[in-house]
């Protein structure tokens, strides 16, 4: 009996306790960061031998989730990487780049301010089990591989939209010293056009001077104060070139140390990309031939890093990417566009490819004199010189907002109904903005995909309520997703009025806009947000993204989710992100819910933004008794009680078998 106890105390300790094993495959970067549907987990295999994953299972808010293989056989070889994404499709659209394992999971979202997670192998051994440290901006990598620190000394931020498939990059131990300023090369004093015009009748001056072009200011362009994440940069691109020349694009490291482009691409709007390779020293140039033919008229460059995040960009001439009138002009024949001081674009006569950039007037073309038997003083007025288009003035502010005269901003109504979302948009005549229609955020749905829209409404759920790379607006007819890949939003409140500009897409059924950078959002005005109230029933035929509120009782809860019944039906409620446990209504109490009407591909729920959303009326009289939450540990119980009968079995067995019959 002595044996059998100490055995089965053995067993019950050793199948009861989820103490992590030596790890052979270790979880190794986290994108926490990363909107609802786009978040991933890298693993890694740190052991001699191949890994069959079949089976195994990946561990967060206390729930097993299984992986099913989306790219490759599901065995991760020693040394190699795999990912586990929260949508394995989505992730493929996002890291096109990444040609590894893919595993396809399923969770409601993780946490930014850090969660226990874990691995499970097929037989439900836990393999490594720890809560990671806070990421709210960027994924969340591990340094060393093989070291079971799970603190801010061994996990730091990675760059851009994290390192999938690739080595951690560990942060930087040096502050890097300010970048000096580039010594000005002086330029002689430039003749503002190669040929003076001629002019009928003499000037007592002794330097004939143009009357078409202004003399433009002869000053050297330094250029600007590097940005860590933004070091290097479109700085000069040729579009038209003379005979026999070629169209390029110039690239400036403005860094303190050189650039790896290895693997960056140059794209123009046909959307051809131009593969880069190797380095950029500090300071350096690199003139780019586009892959694609640059539009005369107007076309857009983009610089892309190696995870197709757009680092740069220009449009220029009639390119429309949405508020075109503030586009810098199309540069004529043989002419520049180069990058100034302020870090504006304009056009220059002088191409200094691989040296800093020189500005000059561009060269009139020499008139035909007009042919007349007595010159008169007022020939001037009726035979000009010839002047190109788009040549700029000395000074130009072409990237400044243009005016919004043509669209009055939109006041907000104090007597406006609480039946209905509170919108303060302008009366819907047809408006333009460049060569873009500005339309209702119902049309801007309705449009078809990967077209231009821009549209006019009120913000309602702020970047960071939702995903740090969301936005919502919202009109009178309904609301709409912005979404910015790189989570470049110019700050915004609650009930400002703005002008969005982007590309119309879809995901998981939800319309949105994509935005190219911060400026394709542009303030109006403020004013307030009032949801409209509805009831469940009605909620199917309201379109979608409106902010919504109801009142209920609290019926159920389902995963991140709880079911609220208003007495015409029963919809499903979201928390907010990174919503605390504590945050839960009790089930019988009555609420008061505010949210985003979001209808999707999996389901049709009303999102709260932030604990504010959701408001206890009424407590329960009687507060039911919570059903135990369901425990991992009683399933390692079980499988002791399991062992330590198998194992009494045994013993009684070999006594059995060691004991002689009885004599017959």
């Amino acid at each position: 009996m002595n044996v059998l106890f100490r055995r089965g105390w053995l067993l019950l300790i050793i199948a009861g306790l989820p103490v992590p094993v030596a790890a052979q495959v270790v979880i190794t970067e986290i994108a926490a960061f990363a909107p609802t549907d786009h978040e991933w987990v890298e693993i890694y295999n740190a052991g001699p031998a191949t890994v069959d994953l079949a089976g195994w299972k990946f561990w967060e808010n206390s729930t097993n989730h299984g992986l099913t293989a989306f790219q490759g056989d599901g065995t991760l070889a020693p040394g190699n990487f795999a990912v586990i994404a929260q949508k394995a499709d989505v992730f493929a659209t996002d890291h096109p780049e990444v040609a590894g394992l893919v595993f396809d999971s399923s969770w409601s979202s993780l946490k930014e301010a850090g969660e226990e997670i874990g691995l499970k192998d097929s037989e439900g051994t836990v393999v490594e089990l720890f809560s990671y440290i806070s990421a709210p901006e960027a994924a969340l990598g591990k340094i060393n591989l093989t070291l079971a620190d799970y603190t801010d000394a061994n996990w730091q931020m990675q760059p851009g939209l994290g390192t999938p498939e690739q080595a951690n990059v560990a942060a930087a131990t040096p502050t890097p010293t300010p970048e000096p300023t580039p010594t000005p090369v002086t330029s002689p004093t430039p003749t503002p056009s190669p040929t003076p015009t001629p002019l009928p009748t003499p000037t007592p001056t002794a330097t004939p001077t143009p009357s078409a072009t202004p003399t433009p200011t002869p000053t050297t362009t330094p250029l600007p104060s590097p940005t860590p994440s933004r070091a290097v940069v479109i700085n000069e691109l040729v579009a038209a070139p003379t005979g026999g020349q070629t169209e390029w694009v110039e690239l400036y490291n403005r860094g303190m140390t050189a650039a790896d482009l290895e693997g960056w691409a140059v794209q123009e709007g046909s959307g051809t990309r131009r593969t880069l390779h190797g380095t950029l020293a500090a300071g350096g140039f690199l003139a780019v031939t586009p892959a694609g033919s640059l539009n005369n008229s107007g076309d857009q460059v983009l610089l892309l890093d190696t995870s197709h995040v757009v680092v740069d960009e220009i449009a220029y001439g009639d390119w429309d990417d949405g508020s075109a009138s503030n586009n810098p002009p199309a540069p004529p024949v043989g002419a520049v566009l180069a990058r100034n001081a302020e870090n504006v674009f304009v056009v220059s006569g002088t191409a200094t490819q691989g040296q800093p950039n020189r500005f000059t007037a561009v060269a009139q073309p020499t008139p035909t004199p007009a042919v007349s038997a007595t010159p008169r003083p007022s020939a001037a007025l009726t035979t000009p010189t010839p002047v190109p288009t788009r040549t700029p003035s000395p000074t130009p502010t072409l990237r400044a907002a243009p005016p919004v005269t043509a669209t009055p901003i939109p006041t907000p109504s104090a007597s406006k109904s609480k039946e209905s979302l509170v919108t303060p948009a302008p009366t819907r005549t047809p408006d333009v903005r460049g060569s873009q229609r500005v339309q209702t955020t119902a049309a801007a749905r309705a449009a078809v995909a990967n077209t231009s829209v821009t549209v006019i409404g009120t913000v309602i759920a702020l970047p960071g309520m939702l995903g740090s790379q969301i936005a919502y607006v919202a009109d009178e007819t309904g609301g709409l997703q912005l979404y910015q890949y790189s989570k470049q939003f110019p700050p915004l409140r609650l009930g400002d009025t703005v002008e969005v500009s982007g590309i119309r897409s879809v995901v998981n059924g939800e319309a949105r806009l994509k935005l190219a950078n911060a400026d394709a959002v542009r303030t109006l005005g403020d004013g307030e947000v009032v949801a409209a109230t509805t009831t469940a029933a009605a909620l199917p035929q309201l379109p979608a993204g409106m902010l919504v509120t109801l009142q209920g009782e609290v019926t159920g809860r389902e995963n991140e989710s709880f079911m609220v019944d208003d007495g015409t039906g029963e919809v499903t409620v979201a928390l907010w992100r990174d919503a605390a446990s504590e945050a839960w209504p009790i089930l019988g109490a009555r609420v008061a819910v505010t949210g985003i009407w979001q209808m999707t591909d999996n389901a049709n729920r009303l999102r709260l933004r932030q604990p504010d959303d959701l408001k206890i009326l009424t407590a329960p009289a009687t507060a039911p008794t919570a059903a135990p939450a369901t425990q991992e540990f009683p399933r390692y119980a079980i499988a002791a009680g399991v062992a330590l009968v198998a194992a009494a079995a045994g013993v009684a067995a070999r006594r059995r078998a060691a004991t002689p019959p009885p004599p017959a």
